[in-house]
């Protein structure tokens, strides 16, 4: 599996929020067009000047998407909504609801954080 691929591969370990599917639908896009645009561009030595701009410019925009997709994250946990949420489960005593959320939660963020790990890995290479 090429590195850049192992962000689809992150993106599915684990249930996204709703609110956030779709931007992960968008970054496993962007992350087939930057698949598609290394593979038909891979020289045998690659310099800096000789990465093509569009492929450049995708590698931006997942970079962009990413920490949007953090702040929509952080956006949906502390929303008033969820808190509410987690306050109503929290006085009815139904802990193992939290305990569901909080760990969709965590997995969220640790997604997306594996998900910036290698993408600069990929751009480090």
């Amino acid at each position: 599996m090429c590195q850049i691929c192992s962000i689809k591969q992150i993106a599915s370990q684990d249930r996204w929020p709703k609110p956030l599917e779709s931007a992960v639908q968008d970054i496993n896009f962007l992350v087939q067009t930057i698949h598609s645009d290394y593979e038909a561009n891979k020289p045998q030595r690659t310099t800096k000047e000789t990465i093509p701009e569009d492929l450049l410019e995708n590698l931006r925009l997942l970079s962009l998407a990413l920490e949007q997709l953090d702040h929509d994250r952080e956006g949906w946990w502390y929303s008033p909504e969820k808190k509410e949420q987690r306050r109503r489960l929290e006085g009815e005593g139904q802990d193992r609801k939290i305990v569901e959320l909080q760990r969709i939660n965590n997995a969220a963020t640790a997604m997306v954080e594996g998900m910036q790990a290698k993408l600069g890995l990929f751009v480090k290479w």
